[in-house]
């Protein structure tokens, strides 16, 4: 099945795609995940930040390690200015706010164990009643009403 998602749904499809399962089903979501996700030119475009942090660990005087706290959202990989070091992803990313996140849409193929897939997670969240309004909508536009019905 193909879908038209712009970015923003794109993001709340990832949002709720579950992290964990058995090894049929990550196999299914990890290649629903790739088509999913923002490729590097799209991420170029809208000026997304990556999340990088310190690596360096030193002891409290307490025998307690202390990560270091110099983190932050840059274009490029920085250096701690504490420690001298590279500081790593720590894979969060930021992108700030742009039209461009609703007006530029993708098809996003998904296969049937896919589909089935995101159909049990919006089936939990509304079991555990955590859908918004948001939600709801990106639920009828993956599974449109009239196709519900025929079920």
């Amino acid at each position: 099945m193909k879908v038209n998602l712009n970015m923003m749904e794109r993001a709340q499809l990832l949002q709720i795609m579950p992290s964990e399962g058995n090894r049929f089903n990550r196999k299914i979501v990890r290649k629903a995940l790739d088509s999913i996700s923002y490729s590097e030119a799209e991420l170029k475009v809208l000026g997304a930040y990556y999340e990088y942090a310190c690596p360096s660990n030193t002891s409290d005087g307490k025998g307690r390690m202390v990560l270091c706290d110099n983190t932050g959202f840059f274009a490029e990989p920085p250096t701690c200015g504490k420690h001298n070091l590279a500081m790593m992803p720590t894979g969060n990313l930021h992108i700030p706010p742009s039209p461009l996140l609703y007006s530029e849409c993708k098809d996003i193929h998904l296969g049937d164990e896919a589909l089935r897939v995101i159909h049990e997670r919006f089936e939990i969240l509304n079991g555990g009643e955590k859908l918004t309004d948001v939600l709801i909508a990106l639920e009828a536009k993956i599974f449109p009403p009239e196709e519900r019905e025929k079920e």
